[in-house]
């Protein structure tokens, strides 16, 4: 009973959250800066990968590890907090399929 009261109280703050960033003002333009940092490192990463000539064997455990490693870099810099550096390396891993590409 204990994880399910858990696993509420997690949905429901992930649900508002995910209702904030599409409903207000300043919601939609921090998804929008979001989404350009994970566009930036994406890009990056795909240069970097390309120019190395490695991109033919990179499998997606060595994609994960460029991708932590890559955000991590570019936060630091941009001195990002923690939960956008999150949702960045979630955003930019689920371009696994588009990085193949």
């Amino acid at each position: 009973m204990g994880r399910f009261k858990k696993g509420m109280l997690l949905g429901g703050l992930l649900g508002a959250g995910f209702v904030w960033l599409n409903t207000t003002k300043k919601g939609r333009a921090m998804r929008d800066q979001v989404l350009d940092h994970a566009a930036t490192i994406f890009a990056e990463l795909k240069d970097t990968v390309q120019d190395s000539k490695q991109w033919k064997d990179i499998t997606k455990t060595k994609y994960a590890k460029l991708v932590r490693e890559a955000v991590e870099e570019y936060s630091t810099k941009k001195k990002l907090p923690d939960n956008v550096k999150n949702m960045i390396t979630k955003l930019v891993m689920g371009q696994w399929k588009n990085f193949k590409k």
